[in-house]
């Protein structure tokens, strides 16, 4: 039984790459660095000062710690600019949190900076739904390594028990992750992991290692009707009512990691509002 989620940030809460991307190829020109997208995306799950370091590395160049510190600090603030006029949330996140929160204890585990994530989700009204945030500024290694999604159990599980619950075994701790280094982190913490695909395919998260492949903004399409769908690149095919009890949303999250095969639809069948 789940008990607890770990939701990765960037490009799991906030669909931010993009902005990321467009934020670092600005900033890295000044230093004569070309920043493709292949290697934006080759350096998902670094923490900022491991993807600067990479970056001079790629082109042949020296760089010293101040301004690593320098690029990452004017990153950050261009960052900052382009989300606060257009904030990128998947659509359906808020929904999302708000119903898993009444349900599981939530946690932020992420390679961005604690000051970002904390500027998202207070400007989304989303911060209170999260009882812990690991973040780059938390870890000395970065994803794939499994440091941050150590840290975010122990740290999820003794605010659990501080309330009276019984301590968790690692399969009743869940991570959604959107990125391959991300989903390796989390298999070498011991953790179960749900890939969606905001990013790279189901085949690149699959081959990582995650227990199952969902499209996480289908829940956006499906809130206000009452029901979560599950459906195309997953393997599996549920439908959950919101409005049932308790034990539905719990049946999702055990169910996902039971090796079902794929188009298995489950009780309770879907509504005739629901879309894909």
């Amino acid at each position: 039984m789940i008990k607890a989620i770990l939701l990765d940030f960037n490009g799991v809460v906030i669909n931010d790459e993009p902005v990321q991307m467009r934020a670092y190829t600005e900033v890295l020109k000044a230093d004569g660095i070309e920043l493709t997208e292949d290697d934006y995306f080759s350096s998902l799950g670094m923490d900022d000062r491991t993807f600067v370091v990479a970056a001079f590395e790629r082109a042949g160049k020296k760089v010293d710690e101040a301004r690593v510190s320098e690029i990452v600090a004017e990153k950050s603030a261009k960052w900052k600019e382009m989300v606060t006029s257009e904030m990128p949330l998947f659509d359906g996140i808020k929904d999302f949190v708000e119903k898993m929160a009444v349900e599981f204890e939530l946690g932020i585990v992420s390679m961005a900076r604690r000051h970002e994530i904390e500027y998202v989700l207070e400007t989304c009204g989303m911060r209170h739904h999260f009882s812990t945030i690991v973040s780059s500024d938390d870890v000395v290694k970065c994803k794939p390594d499994p440091e941050c999604f150590r840290i975010g159990f122990r740290q999820i599980d003794r605010i659990r028990t501080d309330q009276g619950h019984l301590p968790m075994t690692h399969k009743e701790c869940l991570v959604i992750e959107d990125s391959p280094p991300g989903v390796v982190a989390a298999r070498n913490a011991d953790l179960p992991v749900l890939g969606v695909t905001n990013t790279v395919s189901a085949d690149a998260l699959r081959n990582a290692g995650a227990s199952a492949v969902a499209e996480i903004h289908a829940i956006g399409c499906l809130h206000r009707s009452g029901a979560y769908l599950y459906r195309s690149c997953c393997d599996v095919e549920l439908y959950i009512l919101t409005r049932r009890s308790r034990r539905s949303d719990q049946l999702w999250l055990n169910i996902l990691f039971r090796g079902m095969p794929p188009k298995a639809t489950f009780w309770p069948p879907p509504l005739t509002s629901a879309r894909a």
